[in-house]
């Protein structure tokens, strides 16, 4: 399995539960207060390490407690930490999240994770990545030096994974040179204008990323699965059903059981009939790290609950 780098946010997540999410100007009493370890990037190299793959995390934490914590657990998980920055101006960044049955709302501070600069992540990539290595980035670090490191890997020959969350217009010279766009429906409608709950509309916005040079599109849409175009046919995989308890990693276990799978010769749609079977497996247990399955956990559940793929026609 290739090497998966991954460039991305380190958050401590502030979460708590609460009976609905509260209208404007509205206080609700919360329960069940959780401080727990998160942030897109250290979610995804633990959902790939989970998976198997040798995972190395690039970023920057604050010099406090939350920062420590973040390492200790994403050493405890089996991701490789000596890339990761301390900025001794910022804080380590902070999510803060409502939660309320199946839905979420949240709020991230990015503090540290705005400082890492391109010249660090140049560095790095240069120390310890080959080609045909995985480059994996979200966008809640730095956008300039986001999009630069993308166009960097890519010319050190790396295949290049983007989840552009938060929702964000990212350039075309740069989408051309993501090999994998791994994107939800509020992301998609961002990138391309189709709000792909629309079968019509989600053709087109896969096909429009197609034509802006993207290798490989994925739309997560929720509890209606995942879908993709391959040979100008949408294929989709439906979600599988559980009782979820917290659905903060859900996308997070997703992209990294895709992505791994898919890189080590998977095809697409098996790929992501794992990473169906993933996200639903991480529903199950509150907060980020420790919600990620193992690859074993996820063969159990797909042999206990089947798959099933809808190709249109």
């Amino acid at each position: 399995m290739a090497k998966v780098i991954v460039f991305g946010s380190l958050n401590m997540e502030l979460s708590m539960e609460c009976d609905r999410i509260p209208h404007a100007s509205e206080s609700l009493m919360g329960r069940d207060f959780i401080t727990n370890p998160g942030g897109r990037g250290g979610n995804q190299a633990i959902a790939a390490a989970r998976m198997g793959a040798e995972t190395h995390m690039v970023g920057t934490v604050g010099p406090d407690n939350f920062g420590r914590k973040i390492i200790t657990s994403l050493v405890r998980y089996g991701v490789a930490t000596e890339n990761i920055a301390f900025s001794t101006h910022r804080s380590t960044g902070v999510t803060m999240r409502v939660r309320s049955d199946n839905d979420q709302r949240s709020i991230v501070y990015p503090g540290a994770n705005a400082r890492t600069d391109i010249a660090y992540v140049r560095a790095t990539l240069m120390g310890i990545a080959a080609p045909g290595d995985v480059f994996l980035t979200q966008l809640e670090c730095d956008f300039d030096t986001t999009m630069q490191a993308i166009l960097f890997a890519k010319e050190k020959g790396l295949y290049t994974v983007l989840n552009p969350t938060p929702a964000m217009e990212v350039p075309s010279e740069v989408l051309a040179k993501v090999d994998l766009l791994v994107l939800n429906a509020i992301e998609c409608q961002r990138l391309t204008g189709y709000d792909p709950a629309d079968p019509t509309n989600l053709k087109l916005a896969l096909a429009s990323l197609l034509e802006l040079g993207v290798g490989k599109v994925v739309v997560t849409l929720g509890n209606k699965g995942s879908a993709t175009l391959i040979d100008g046919k949408v294929v989709t995989v439906p979600a599988y059903y559980v009782d979820a308890v917290d659905t903060t990693g859900a996308g997070d276990a997703y992209l990294g059981a895709l992505m791994t799978q898919y890189v080590d010769g998977k095809t697409l749609v098996d790929a992501m009939q794992i990473a169906s079977a993933a996200g639903a497996l991480a529903t199950l247990k509150v907060g980020s790290h420790q919600s990620m399955p193992s690859f074993d956990d996820i063969l159990d559940f797909m042999s206990d609950n089947g798959e099933l793929v809808e190709r249109d026609e």
